[in-house]
């Protein structure tokens, strides 16, 4: 043990939680955690390949050489997986990562069982490509399709021939049914860009994989032209799809309650008008939560037409003013007739404007939102001055404001969502009190907010583009006029 000078034992420092966290947060040691993860799941996967497919421990010894073969190739696939994941995610967290092995290690194994113990046609290769695009997004869930087929194909070859002679019927059934796979994976994947619901995309994945299995029909001329077989194998086919959708239906909210993935569907569900949050809202700031639901229809609209999440636009949109219930009588659409603000000096009337944002933040977390919701709830007003009582501050004290006191404390908008509820909430408020009817005078509110926002710096953070704000002022344009569309007075008829 160390000593000073005067002989005494030097004591080791602790470390508390705190700082073990932020050591195991360092890059080097996440990187070799992961890594060592993926040669665990890459061991795993061999194994399980080798032992399903042989249906016997004792390959371990006869074909170690091919179980390492095999290993290798999931680890130069996963690794391959792993870098391609660092390169497209925008976070640092790695429960997806976790996410991808799990359930590369089902789909494989399923793949491996299900060709051993039925028919090298049921396999359940979708599993793994459906749960990484609703988890994920569909480029990953891509990737993964690759990456699952790449390796099944190598891992039969290895196994059952060990790399040299002739391939057999069964590897022709095993790669005839991996291509048919690919098919049905690709039409699901197209399916799940345009329907979140959870029945559509069951009884959709349902329809697709019966239409998708027809074309084993005619591959599987390559090893018999009898009709049992055939229909034997379109039949085999359509059950491997089933079992994959059932896999992956009940995977899903596995993942998301064990995990805390908000997928599409959870998304959905939190903007139901049901929810406590927005309970509270429509009962106690009902100007608000009529606010907050125009401004969640322009978010959704603007979202779909850059190309980000819709349903993660929608959903902060609506929840964007919650901070609002803490004092909903102070904001001018929930009042009637009496204005507290009257009764207040401008700094003060600030103040309990300005914490609408921080208050709605809290409330989110607390509620267990996405953190991306509370995120847009603290961002949506930026760094922006509130204006009238700046400007009412300044009559009062003959232009001596402290300015910092009437802004916002920001952070402004991280996000490209987060840049499309700013405008949007800016948008709805003028169009309202403006009573806005006219395309021209329209258009010309939404590039001036626009225009205002950009030189306030107020987007700097979002990586939002021209091109992207150009296609949100046309979305905008088209929702509002049929937000506030007139309607016929009936009773001048009667």
């Amino acid at each position: 043990m160390a000593k000073t000078r005067a002989g005494y034992p030097i004591k080791k420092k602790k470390m508390n939680q705190a700082e073990a966290i932020e050591y195991l947060h360092k890059d080097w040691l996440q990187q070799i955690i992961v890594i060592g993860c993926i040669m665990l799941i890459s061991c795993l996967l061999a194994i399980s390949a080798a032992t399903t497919y042989t249906w016997s421990i004792s390959v371990l010894r006869n074909k170690w050489v091919d179980v390492i073969i095999i290993a290798a190739v999931f680890f130069i696939a996963i690794l391959m997986f792993y870098e391609y994941y660092l390169y497209m995610s925008k976070d640092n967290s790695y429960k997806k990562l976790l996410i991808i092995g799990i359930t590369l290690f089902i789909t494989v194994l399923g793949c491996q069982l299900f060709s051993h113990l039925i028919s090298p046609y049921c396999s359940p290769l979708a599993v793994l490509p459906i749960i990484l695009s609703i988890m994920i997004g569909g480029r990953t869930g891509f990737m993964g399709l690759v990456v699952t087929i790449s390796t099944l194909l190598l891992s039969y070859a290895v196994m059952d021939y060990g790399m040299v002679g002739v391939l057999s019927n069964t590897f022709y059934e095993i790669t005839t049914s991996l291509i048919v796979s690919m098919i049905r994976v690709l039409l699901i994947m197209f399916l799940i860009r345009r329907n979140y619901s959870r029945f559509k995309l069951l009884w959709g994945s349902a329809a697709i994989n019966l239409v998708a299995s027809l074309p084993i029909i005619l591959l599987s001329m390559i090893v018999s032209t009898e009709w049992d077989y055939l229909l034997l194998s379109y039949t085999y086919s359509i059950l491997g799809g089933f079992i994959a959708i059932i896999i992956f239906t009940a995977l899903i909210p596995l993942y998301e309650q064990i995990f805390n993935v908000w997928t599409n569907f959870k998304l959905a569900e939190i903007c139901s008008l049901s929810r406590p949050l927005l309970q509270r809202l429509s009962n106690e700031a009902p100007g608000t939560f009529n606010h907050c639901i125009i401004v969640s229809n322009l978010a959704e609209a603007c979202a779909i037409a850059i190309g980000e999440n819709p349903y993660l636009a929608k959903a902060c949109g609506i929840y964007h003013d919650i901070g609002k219930l803490s004092a909903p009588e102070f904001f001018t659409e929930n009042q009637k007739g009496y204005n507290p603000h009257d009764d207040l000096i401008p700094i003060h009337s600030a103040k309990m404007i300005i914490s609408h944002t921080k208050i709605g933040y809290d409330m989110l977390i607390k509620a267990h939102l996405p953190e991306e919701i509370a995120k847009v709830a603290l961002e949506h007003h930026g760094t922006t001055t509130v204006k009238y009582f700046h400007n009412k501050a300044k009559q009062l004290t003959e232009g001596t404001v402290n300015d910092k006191l009437f802004m916002y404390a920001g952070p402004s908008p991280t996000s490209k969502i987060a840049a499309i509820v700013m405008i949007s909430d800016v948008v709805e408020a003028i169009t309202r009190s403006r009573n806005t009817q006219n395309m021209a005078e329209l258009q010309s509110i939404v590039d001036s907010v626009i225009r205002e926002k950009i030189a306030d710096h107020q987007f700097d953070n979002s990586e939002i583009t021209f091109a992207d704000l150009q296609k949100i002022s046309v979305a905008i344009c088209k929702v509002v006029p049929a937000v506030y569309h007139k309607r016929i007075d009936y009773n001048k008829g009667k």
